[in-house]
């Protein structure tokens, strides 16, 4: 069984560092908001972290001003109902590490990171910029359908990274059948990372374990 996390650790404001794993959020009503206040938090795990709602993410990293560091892995929502869509400004926001498919978050929320490492099992709808960015991780673990459009998301996030420098791709090998949409077509306009910035680049691949 989960276990509930105290409420008092989301209001130390002398806390720095905080790392959740396999921990719930207590479970309050949509109009009844949570208490978060972090004045002093710099760096962010979540790992299999529950919330009631989905806006309590928001409300949680909104309570983290100087935010530096972010790792969200697996969150899990215990409701679900439609999402507004609010604009997040993370402005300290320096590196960010996401993974797991269970809640998509906003690409707007790490529009200033520099350095992004996201794992991706489906690809997504993409219209922020990045214009800090200049190191990205990115790895493409698709057990669904999305593959063939991989490479149309990548051009996407290319365009939208004008500083990047170093890009490194990994795929989960996964066997499908596709025909030619899953393969590459050069742009017809060359991202200014291209022929600007990007000094090293890295494409690995490896077999899916389960």
């Amino acid at each position: 069984m989960m276990k509930i996390l105290p409420t008092f650790v989301l209001t130390t404001k002398t806390l720095s560092v905080l790392k959740l794993k396999g921990v719930a959020l207590e479970e309050i009503s949509y109009e009844d908001d949570p208490c978060f206040d972090l004045p002093s938090l710099k760096l962010l795990h979540l790992k299999s972290v529950t919330f009631t709602f989905y806006k309590h993410i928001r409300e949680l990293l909104s309570a983290c001003p100087i935010l530096e560091e972010l790792e969200v892995k697996d969150l899990r929502l215990a409701k679900v109902l439609c999402r507004n869509r609010e604009v997040l400004s993370l402005s300290n926001l320096i590196r960010a590490n996401i993974s797991g498919d269970y809640i998509e978050l906003d690409w707007f929320w790490f529009h200033n990171v520099q350095h992004l490492c996201i794992k991706l099992e489906w690809t997504y709808y993409l219209d922020a910029m990045f214009h800090n960015l200049i190191h990205m991780e990115l790895i493409f673990d698709f057990r669904y359908p999305d593959e063939p459009y991989k490479w149309s998301f990548l051009m996407k996030f290319l365009k939208n990274s004008p500083k990047l420098q170093t890009l490194i791709i990994d795929e989960v090998d996964t066997v499908h059948d596709y025909g030619d949409r899953g393969e590459w077509k050069d742009p017809e306009i060359v991202p200014e990372c291209l022929l600007s910035h990007l000094t090293t680049c890295s494409l690995g691949n490896y077999r899916r374990t389960n």
